[in-house]
């Protein structure tokens, strides 16, 4: 909760006129989503993106996002048309935004998948094979990576048993 509080006191230094204090709950996110103002949608997209990073200080500021947003395909219609929109925040490619439009998903969702890999050589490393295949089959539920099509995960010379 500390990180989201820190998020919106950062979102306040550069928050639009139009804009309430940043949304932290899933509910008032939502309600933004709902709303008839296009960009209370679009300020609901970017407080998903920003939880779904865990209130990360590396997520972008609004005005980047916001600018990436409406050059994504993903970006409903009537978010990307919208003339005033398009005139505060140019379409710009943001890269690592994805089809929910949230940032940086791909990256740490490998990073994430890396610390599980440590922990399933751990596992073996251990002995405790059922505990490495349950994380085997977490991380290619995760990543839809086959441990067969790509081979192990542990370092080369590590010893299965």
């Amino acid at each position: 909760m500390v990180a989201a509080l820190t998020a919106r006191a950062s979102f306040e230094k550069q928050r639009p006129h139009w804009s309430p204090s940043l949304p932290l709950s899933g509910n008032d996110i939502k309600k933004l989503l709902r709303d008839a103002d296009p960009r209370l949608n679009l300020l609901s997209y970017f407080a998903s993106s920003w939880a779904c990073a865990n209130w990360s200080k590396s997520h972008p500021q609004l005005f980047i996002y916001a600018a990436g947003a409406m050059a994504s395909p993903y970006t409903p219609e009537h978010i990307r048309t919208d003339p005033k929109l398009l005139q505060d925040y140019p379409p710009t490619l943001l890269a690592e935004l994805d089809h929910a439009l949230c940032w940086n998903t791909g990256e740490r969702t490998l990073e994430f998948a890396q610390q599980l890999a440590r922990q399933e050589e751990h596992f073996h490393r251990c002995g405790m094979l059922a505990d490495a295949a349950r994380m085997r089959a977490i991380i290619e539920q995760i990543t839809g990576i086959n441990e067969n099509e790509v081979g192990p995960s542990f370092p080369a010379g590590a010893h299965r048993r």
